[in-house]
């Protein structure tokens, strides 16, 4: 922004400038944590469904760069969504119940790794229970969720992804 302010910019757009500064300034350039202040956004401007996105999406994103993978990686993305859900099937005791990606053989030996990862199901289990909120905002209330308590869920749910990140020294 100060490039703008220095390159002679007229002076009523400089307060705007400022604010859009204001605005921006918990997001960090290049950091795949940049999720979080785009969800604490969501929160500010009452928008769960978008926030529950980045949440859970992020999220997803910065456990595969813990494990040094890929995120962009479409096949490999897939196969870890379906592990992290395995992960929480397991945590409930239904792991017999889980079925592998059809791509999960290419990933043999990452995969052994993940699920031998305290820090993997636990992060199974969030990302499972996010996407349970998202799911239910994403049909519009039909499961029965008012928003209050999908609001409340998103800012819970924020805090817990904090929390599992900051005790796994993730960020």
């Amino acid at each position: 922004m100060k490039e703008f302010r220095n390159a002679g910019l007229h002076p009523p757009f400089i307060p705007l400038l400022e604010k859009v500064e204001e605005k921006i300034a918990g997001f960090k350039e290049d950091s795949i944590a940049n999720f979080i202040p785009a969800v604490e956004w969501c929160i500010k401007h009452k928008m769960p469904q978008q926030g529950f996105t980045l949440l859970q999406e992020g999220f997803q994103s910065l456990v595969m760069s813990h494990f040094q993978l890929n995120h962009e990686d479409r096949s490999l993305r897939q196969v870890f969504a379906s592990r992290l859900a395995g992960a929480a099937m397991q945590a409930v005791g239904k792991g017999d119940m889980f079925k592998p990606h059809r791509d999960e053989h290419k990933f043999k030996a990452q995969v052994t790794l993940w699920m031998s990862s305290d820090f993997f199901l636990q992060a199974g289990v969030l990302y499972t229970q996010i996407g349970k909120f998202r799911n239910d905002v994403n049909h519009g209330g039909i499961n029965g969720k008012k928003y209050k308590d999908v609001y409340k869920g998103l800012k819970k749910k924020l805090k817990e992804v904090k929390q599992l990140c900051q005790k796994h020294s993730v960020f």
